[in-house]
């Protein structure tokens, strides 16, 4: 099955249609940008598994089979997910992930990698993806975790992402204060909810402290996303990018 969403394109209009004739479903839809194209899709299947997966990206060996092993063997997590390897315009570099969906920590940065495994349940019980021009990742994340749903680290190296200066995610990073305010406004219990969940992490105290202060701090744009990220690097040395992968059992 495959989802057209609004495509205009001469050659890929073409392309579609002998697809349709050989026997495959095509969906055509007017244009919903990503989250709209990827909820049509899941509306339209009933796996009990849901694998996101942009066209310019690789999954790693193994990364499938890995996931739905976390996934599956325990049901109370709704989500799980790998570190990546980013390449293309930057160097090589594998990047470590977060190891829970931690509702404190993830109102301050996202921490999962964006193709995830989820389950289609929790999935659709908390909204799906939603937003339209970037962080639509995050916002799902964080429906989650207002939600007390739990996720976890799979132990692999899950995604090869392929970085360009043109990018969603590059060009979602130059719009973050905007994009995080909307963030804010989608899920203020969680937001308001910080306290008592800054104190149920299990975070180190200097991570809390430096970014309970970011947020105090009115930095623009890209330097407070960045001091965030920083402030990661220095309170977990762990989660430095590497060259060679993680090491696992």
């Amino acid at each position: 099955m495959i989802v057209n969403d609004g495509s205009t394109d001469e050659e890929t209009l073409q392309c579609l249609a002998d697809l349709e004739a050989t026997g495959i479903h095509v969906i055509h839809q007017e244009n919903r940008g990503l989250s709209g194209a990827r909820m049509r899709g899941v509306q339209e299947t009933i796996a009990p598994l849901i694998m996101a997966l942009d066209a310019d990206d690789h999954l790693a060996v193994g990364a499938l089979e890995k996931m739905a092993t976390t996934l599956l063997a325990d049901p109370d997590l709704a989500v799980v997910w790998g570190d990546f390897e980013i390449f293309g315009e930057k160097p090589k570099r594998f990047y470590p992930r977060g190891r829970l969906l931690d509702p404190w920590r993830i109102t301050y940065l996202n921490e999962l990698v964006a193709s995830t495994m989820v389950r289609r349940s929790s999935l659709l019980e908390a909204g799906g993806w939603v937003l339209r021009h970037g962080y639509e990742d995050w916002d799902l994340w964080m429906a989650m975790a207002e939600r007390d749903m739990k996720g976890a680290h799979a132990k692999c190296v899950s995604l090869r992402y392929r970085f360009t200066s043109t990018g969603m995610f590059s060009s979602a990073t130059k719009h973050h204060r905007a994009l995080k305010s909307l963030l804010r406004q989608r899920h203020p219990d969680l937001f308001a909810q910080r306290r008592e969940n800054r104190k149920k992490s299990k975070s180190n105290w200097l991570l809390k402290a430096i970014w309970t202060c970011v947020d105090l701090i009115p930095f623009p744009n890209l330097i407070d996303r960045y001091l965030m990220y920083g402030s990661l690097v220095v309170c977990e040395p762990s989660r430095w990018p590497r060259k060679k992968p993680p090491r696992y059992p």
